[in-house]
């Protein structure tokens, strides 16, 4: 049993200078791409906002608050592990992990549960590839929403995730100039709802639990369903990441004569969750429009499985105690296109519209090395 660390980013979460907007709709009537202040529709009221309070825009302290109770996660972890020497030089392992996480953090709206939420619609459609949906919509009741539609970080009650992992491997250790190894890994990390009243504030659900602070207390919010991050970083398409199913890998070195070595590695994975959803959906929720997830699990749909084959020569050239090495690697030696990410927001149309590629493998690359040991 092991304790998280509470994370430092708690400062930028109470700080009342964090990142904080408001919108409104409007019409671009001149066309130059800019808004100007005749053209924001202020008579349809304001469409959303977060980080300040809307009705004190001049207050100085943060809308935010933690709970003073909150306390570090907890996982429970149990391994089981078996090693064999099958000959000499050759073994296999095997490996089993269960974790059960509890006391997760979370930032739901201040003094806000999910029994202050109606069904205001239904978001129904026909897409390509998706096909028919019906998504029932939520709004919070005007009378709930806290000041500057605050959240409270805390612990996430009547919640917990549950992980469960198996690992096989067998290793040819370096003898007779050559060696290698396989492994295979099967995951399985879900969420568990043990009770929603407590564990869900909005029910309306989302691709993902939201990176920044603005509904980060949603997500797909199914019970027994698959545990899903979208990925973080600049130039990336939206990857959303869910354990995989399976993954392969194997390598192997060949020493040969007059100082070569050969190297490959080969890794093999079960491919992305498509999570098809639509964004800016209005429910009629004060605290603005919404991303509605539109399949009934994260991974009902998945893109291609990955593979990437690298390679290497190197040549040693001995000087004593010390040697120089000459090193040619071969990244996705095959030149594989897999397709890591595409648009899934059914809302948007155009190049980079709903279903279009948005992000494939890097393509083969080459790399000359020079080192120098001593």
């Amino acid at each position: 049993m092991f304790a998280s660390q509470l994370p430092g980013s708690e400062a930028a979460f109470v700080s009342p200078i964090q990142y904080s907007y408001a919108y409104y709709n409007g019409v671009d009537r001149n066309g130059d791409g800019v808004a100007q202040l005749s053209e924001i529709l202020f008579n349809q009221g304001l469409q959303g906002y977060s980080g300040f309070d809307p009705n004190n825009p001049s207050r100085v302290s943060t809308v935010n608050t933690v709970d003073p109770k909150v306390k570090a996660p907890i996982t429970h972890e149990l391994l089981f592990g078996v090693d064999r020497q099958l000959a000499p030089n050759f073994g296999v392992s095997a490996t089993f992990t269960y974790r059960r996480m509890v006391d997760l953090l979370w930032d739901p709206l201040t003094g806000v549960t999910s029994s202050n939420y109606t069904q205001t619609g239904t978001l129904t459609g026909n897409i390509p590839e998706l096909g028919a949906y019906s998504v029932p919509l939520y709004a919070l009741n005007a009378a709930a929403v806290p000041a500057g539609g605050g959240e409270t970080e805390t612990n996430r009650q009547g919640y917990h995730q549950r992980y469960l992992g198996l690992e096989l491997s067998a290793t040819k250790r370096m003898s007779n100039h050559w060696m290698a190894r396989f492994g295979f890994s099967t995951n399985d990390w879900r969420e568990y709802f043990d009770n929603p009243a407590q564990s869900i504030i909005d029910p309306t659900k989302a691709p993902a639990p939201a990176i920044n602070q603005a509904r980060a207390f949603a997500g797909p919010q199914i019970d027994g369903g698959l545990v899903v991050r979208k990925a973080a970083g600049s130039g990336k398409s939206n990857v959303y990441l869910v354990a995989p199913q399976y993954q392969f890998v194997a390598n192997g070195s060949y020493e040969a004569p007059w100082g070569l070595n050969f190297g490959a590695n080969l890794v093999t994975r079960q491919g992305y969750a498509e999570p098809f959803f639509q964004s800016n959906v209005a429910t009629g929720d004060p605290l603005g429009r919404k991303t509605v997830l539109l399949v009934q699990q994260v991974d009902a749909f998945r893109l291609p499985s990955i593979s990437s084959l690298d390679g290497r020569v190197e040549k040693r050239i001995h000087f004593g105690k010390t040697y120089m090495a000459l090193d040619f690697d071969v990244f996705n030696l095959l030149n594989s296109g897999t397709l890591l990410g595409k648009q899934y927001d059914a809302r948007l149309t155009g190049a980079t519209g709903f279903d279009q590629t948005l992000e494939i493998m890097n393509p083969r690359i080459a790399r000359i090395g020079l080192r120098f040991t001593f």
